[in-house]
């Protein structure tokens, strides 16, 4: 959330200076080697970015996630700044620049603004979206057909770990011994699923026919 923040305070200042930039143009120089600089430095921020996204899509973690779009961050704004370079150099026309450092401004915030939520999101230890309750539902109800349904099904996520806890209703004509093993498992059907969930399982004998 920090770094959404700050990410947002960025992209607002960004946006002023763009503003303030129309209302009182300057010229806009570049060297060679500032802009040889910027695409060296696009370059490894590319390759980084990638590392840190493949990263954050495995583990889930909304502070890797963060770390990415700063560093996209910097991809964006180096790269408009190239543009405005070569652009203002062709046309002559400041106000070129003024645009991209407003439409970059805009990318920031937004994404900021995501980044907030997100991880506002995962402070609220929110339960799992639809789809992935349906799928934990399926690893139940499919595990074994001493299973008669479950009850009290509750989840939540928090830093990127799935916590699910429910109770399995079993036959009680099945011997302890075999209710066990369909416990793990149905616990196992559920990590099969989700690598990193943390299952809590009470089985509940129940009389059938």
């Amino acid at each position: 959330m920090l770094q959404g923040a700050i990410l947002l305070t960025g992209g607002v200042l960004l946006a002023i200076r763009a503003i303030d930039r129309i209302r009182h143009p300057h010229p806009v120089e570049g060297t060679v080697v500032a802009i040889a600089t910027m695409v060296a430095s696009i370059i490894a921020t590319i390759f980084i970015t990638a590392y840190m996204k493949r990263n954050a899509a495995r583990t889930e973690s909304a502070a890797i996630a963060a770390d990415a779009t700063h560093y996209t961050s910097d991809i964006i704004s180096n790269g408009a700044t190239i543009v405005a370079l070569i652009v203002v150099r062709m046309t002559g026309n400041p106000l070129f620049d003024s645009i991209l450092g407003i439409s970059v401004a805009f990318w920031i915030g937004w994404n900021s603004l995501y980044l907030i939520w997100t991880a506002g999101s995962d402070l609220m230890d929110p339960a799992l979206p639809e789809p992935e309750i349906a799928a934990i539902i399926a690893a139940i109800e499919r595990a074994d057909h001493s299973i008669t349904g479950y009850r009290e099904l509750r989840t939540r996520r928090s830093a990127g770990t799935r916590f699910i806890e429910f109770e399995l209703c079993i036959d009680r004509n099945v011997s302890f011994e075999t209710a066990h093993d369909v416990t793990e498992l149905v616990k196992a059907r559920i990590r099969d699923a989700f690598p990193r969930a943390v299952v809590t399982v009470h089985a509940e004998p129940v009389k059938t026919g």
